[in-house]
């Protein structure tokens, strides 16, 4: 099982980086990434006006971010996507007069609106399709928590990649590093 190929790509082994960067799944993630810009955007737009500022500099500023172009080699977009927030989301507000401690509460809230877009439009679909290839292939929770004895076999399995594509949506990941450990642990 080692060998594990993409859903949606079927041409590379699926692994954290590779749930990013797939090119079947480039399209949502740079729309959910634009539109947490864009929120960003908007709120620096509404702290300028009540600093009466021009904002042009500060959204500058957050545009420039390399955070927001997505490649293979940028781990900056890798990192905010795990959670790791640029320094500068907050001091752009800052310097805008907003209250830190606001400033941070405005972040955390953008940015898990990002967290449950990235859920929902990548996360969840990836996990219904590995649900059902491990339903396939009958692989139960006790099976993928329990070490392989060494005089087995290597055996075949019918492809991930070999599923239809999916019909409806069941949500089973919870907890709060649910991306972490289910790329670690193999857990839908």
């Amino acid at each position: 099982m080692d060998e594990l190929t993409c859903r949606s790509c079927i041409d590379r082994m699926e692994d954290l980086m590779h749930l990013f960067m797939c090119k079947k799944r480039r399209l949502p993630m740079q729309q959910i990434l634009q539109s947490y810009q864009n929120h960003l955007i908007s709120k620096l737009l509404e702290a300028s006006n009540l600093a009466d500022i021009d904002p042009s500099p500060f959204i500058a500023k957050l545009t420039s971010l390399s955070c927001w172009s997505f490649s293979s080699t940028n781990w900056s977009t890798f990192a905010l996507i795990r959670g790791c927030l640029p320094k500068l989301f907050i001091d752009l507000f800052v310097d805008l007069s907003i209250p830190r401690t606001s400033a941070i509460k405005v972040i955390a809230a953008i940015h898990n609106n990002f967290v449950q877009k990235f859920r929902r439009r990548i996360w969840n679909p990836r996990s219904y399709e590995k649900s059902r290839w491990e339903n396939a292939m009958n692989i139960t929770y006790k099976l993928k928590t329990t070490p392989k004895p060494s005089n087995l076999p290597l055996s075949t399995y019918i492809p991930y990649s070999s599923l239809p594509p999916p019909t409806l949506h069941v949500s089973r990941d919870s907890g709060t590093d649910w991306l972490k450990n289910s790329m670690k642990y193999g857990l839908p």
